[in-house]
């Protein structure tokens, strides 16, 4: 309530200053609201940051996919879109060891969510996998670091299957990058 309001306040009758009184306290509601939901955004992001520093010095550790299962993402499908929207997060790179091609537009799902084909599904394999973080040019996943870490994984003596890259964030190093949090699928 702006101050000039409250200087006013005696001037009014009971009923105008419960009117008053209620809308401050709505509009002060979403104003709260609204810093809380920032908030937690930058609470995210700072998560985020602070993942990527530990799996940059953490590199190739043994981990398995935090996703249920992966599918095939289209900006005009709603109940996709608003899971990608809620967390960019779920958006997902996936090299089809079959096939033997990246899919760009894919979207990791909780087991609960139907309505699409299965291209991953974490109860369907039992192999390891090294985490890594994989930086790319940014909209850009054809210009990436991946080549760097399956050489490596490779010089350690494994074959490489799947490849899972979740997008964590953009940031500017010289030019801008995307980061996703990687997962190279070691086979015997």
């Amino acid at each position: 309530m702006p101050i000039k309001k409250l200087k006013d306040l005696s001037k009014l009758n009971l009923s105008m200053i419960d009117s008053m009184l209620n809308e401050t306290q709505v509009d002060l509601e979403e104003e709260i609201d609204k810093l809380i939901n920032i908030n937690e955004k930058l609470k995210s992001r700072r998560r985020k940051i602070d993942e990527l520093f530990e799996i940059k010095n953490n590199k190739y550790k043994l981990d398995f996919p935090d996703m249920d299962k992966i599918v095939s993402f289209n900006f005009t499908e709603e109940d996709k879109l608003k899971l990608y929207l809620e967390d960019q997060y779920h958006y997902t790179i996936f090299f089809d060891k079959h096939k033997n091609e990246f899919l760009c537009n894919c979207i990791s799902v909780p087991y609960d969510f139907y309505n699409s084909e299965i291209l991953w599904d974490k109860n369907a394999t039992r192999n390891k996998f090294a985490l890594c973080i994989v930086r790319s040019a940014f909209n850009d996943w054809l210009d990436n670091d991946l080549d760097e870490h399956l050489s490596f994984i490779k010089n350690q003596g494994y074959s490489t299957g799947t490849v899972i890259c979740r997008y964590l964030l953009s940031a500017y190093d010289n030019k801008q990058y995307d980061y996703f949090k990687t997962w190279i699928e070691l086979l015997d």
